[in-house]
């Protein structure tokens, strides 16, 4: 896949898991960081707009990959993104995020409790 086919298939929700987009992003991330840094830091320019587009996802994906990557280039822009006024970032994030910015709860490692679903497992 082309980068800019990687970026089309985690662009909007289409109630399939982009799993072989992920592998691609993560097997390059020379190339996608660059890519990943600017759409985080465009939704942070304009968290409101994201209130109108709820299928959009290329955020929550970015976040993920460059939290992957531990590029340290995202944190500045994570700042900026949640620092807008309001709720805004929460609400174009949900509890996805949330929960990551909370950190590891008891139910996240709870005996029983399946781990979150990594692009990089088969299963």
């Amino acid at each position: 896949m082309t980068i800019q086919e990687i970026l089309k298939e985690l662009e909007v929700h289409t109630g399939k898991f982009p799993r072989q987009a992920l592998r691609e992003a993560m097997n390059d991330p020379g190339q996608m960081v660059p890519e990943l840094l600017r759409i985080l830091k465009e939704a942070g320019e304009d968290t409101q707009s994201l209130l109108e587009k709820p299928e959009y996802m290329a955020h929550i994906y970015a976040m993920y990959l460059l939290a992957q990557f531990r590029e340290s280039e995202a944190y500045s822009l994570l700042i900026d993104f949640f620092s807008t006024a309001g709720n805004v970032s929460v609400e174009v994030t949900g509890d996805i995020v949330v929960g990551l910015l909370q950190g590891p709860t008891k139910t996240t490692s709870s005996p029983g409790r399946r781990p979150p679903a990594r692009a990089d497992h088969p299963g």
